[in-house]
């Protein structure tokens, strides 16, 4: 799986939703260039931020725990 498969999604995810950087980070309080550089693979947001921007999105943030026992957990 490509590492920067998130940032990727992430940025389908808004373009689909028709909002551009500007709007999401008005509209959550953040800079523009904390979306951008994020978007760039330059930074990482905060778990909140994440989530903040994604829930404007119309999306939920899912953290799924993987037990280390479990055979092929990575």
């Amino acid at each position: 799986m490509k590492k920067d498969w998130i940032r990727t999604e992430f940025k389908l995810i808004r373009k689909e939703a028709g909002v551009s950087a500007k709007t999401l980070a008005s509209r959550t309080g953040t800079g523009m260039n904390t979306i951008y550089n994020f978007e760039k693979g330059r930074t990482n947001p905060a778990l909140e931020t994440f989530e903040k921007w994604l829930n404007e999105l119309g999306h939920e943030l899912e953290i799924l725990q993987i037990d280390p026992e479990t055979p092929n957990a990575s």
